[in-house]
């Protein structure tokens, strides 16, 4: 079946329900409370989707849902198509997953990877037609030799141009595949925020010349993705484009994932990274597309002070140039954008501690249009000899 567009489901296609997911009988109300999702919970149903839900988490199949509606009166296609929209609802939500494609991961998985980020350790596995390929390659720069111990296991389902994921077998909810690999890192980002043992995290960018850390700050789309990778081609070490994690002595280090370039920086990047538009393009929940590039020179990843905290400012026919800030304004820009996961009592300590570490920084915003002029400058302004 499949109307006005819709998904196409088979007749006979019976779903599993989310363990995380309980129907709630609220007065002469229905709906769905799922315990995974933050920002919303409660998923009002009313009586026609109500009475699919009830249904489908019986067992029962698709055509029986749709009998079901066509014995109330409702008519064959509009029941069709009630049935078709609520799947699809269901489904991309991970309320509910196909039988059949769950019960792939009974069964040995086409391909398999093991990741590591600090204290925390990713099982990888993916089955049915997931992209192994653009999967291996989004995430090749966290790969590791299968650890001791796994922090958490995530599944890739593919099934025609879709997927499923999971986490520790909980349905995380279904997507065209074009959109795996950046709810991937998603996810493996908010699962790291909350594995981490001490510090903060905050959203950014590292670079590292001679042992020396360079943060770049920005709001989103500032640029700090296009500037770290022109850094990371002219002589500078990569340490990450997205998140940086702050220690107990307010040092620094990046998650190294492979750094998720937008639309917009490309042709901007091509004289640093001649193939970047022979890349695979994938696309983010938002609507944005990326293409991940592997840097071909990474730090090593330990935490190391600042030597400058660079806040990024793009402006149209702009003379590169860097304005001093105070430390202040720096630390503020740094924790406007922090994920801070503990009490104050554990944050404290880094906190002080970096802002100790900015008062000896260089704390400057970083005006500029020109990208080679903007790597000239921040080399010019941060190579050994020059500071501290």
């Amino acid at each position: 079946m499949g109307q006005n567009g819709s998904r196409a489901f088979r007749d006979n296609q019976t779903f599993v329900c989310s363990t995380r997911v309980s129907a709630l009988s609220v007065g002469r109300q229905t709906a769905l409370f799922c315990e995974q999702t933050r920002k919303k919970r409660l998923f009002e149903l009313n009586e026609t989707a109500s009475h699919i839900w009830r249904d489908l988490a019986a067992g029962r199949t698709v055509q029986q849902a749709v009998l079901s509606l066509e014995a109330l009166g409702t008519a064959q296609h509009v029941a069709q198509q009630y049935v078709a929209q609520q799947l699809e609802e269901w489904l991309r939500l991970g309320h509910l997953a196909p039988s059949d494609v769950l019960a792939q991961t009974q069964g040995s998985p086409s391909a398999s990877m093991w990741l590591a980020l600090d204290e925390m350790n990713v099982e990888l596995n993916m089955f049915g037609d997931a992209d192994t390929s653009a999967i291996s390659q989004a995430f090749a720069t966290i790969a590791v030799g299968a650890p001791t111990r796994t922090s958490v296991r995530v599944s890739v389902i593919g099934a025609g141009d879709e997927d499923f994921l999971l986490r520790d077998d909980a349905l995380l909810g279904m997507a065209h595949r074009r959109h795996t690999a950046p709810r991937l890192k998603t996810l493996l980002t908010e699962q790291y925020l909350r594995t981490a043992a001490d510090g903060f995290c905050t959203h950014g960018a590292l670079a590292t010349l001679a042992g020396r850390n360079v943060f770049l700050a920005g709001a989103p789309g500032a640029g700090k993705t296009t500037l770290v990778l022109a850094l990371a081609a002219s002589g500078f070490e990569y340490g990450g484009d997205d998140t940086v994690r702050f220690n107990q002595c307010g040092m620094a280090k990046g998650l190294p994932f492979t750094a998720s370039a937008k639309g917009p920086s490309w042709d901007v990047l091509v004289p640093f990274y001649p193939d970047i538009l022979s890349i695979p393009v994938h696309e983010r929940l938002d609507g944005k597309h990326t293409r991940y590039i592997a840097p071909a020179r990474f730090n090593d990843g330990a935490f190391r002070p600042m030597v400058a905290c660079l806040l990024l400012l793009r402006e149209k026919d702009a003379q590169p140039r860097l304005e001093p800030i105070s430390p202040l304004e720096a630390l503020s820009a740094i924790l406007r954008n922090a994920y801070i996961e503990h009490p104050p009592p554990v944050v404290d300590a880094p906190i002080r501690a970096l802002a100790a570490n900015l008062s000896t920084a260089i704390c400057a915003r970083l005006v500029y249009d020109d990208l080679i002029d903007a790597v000239q400058l921040v080399r010019s302004a941060v190579a050994p000899g020059r500071r501290g």
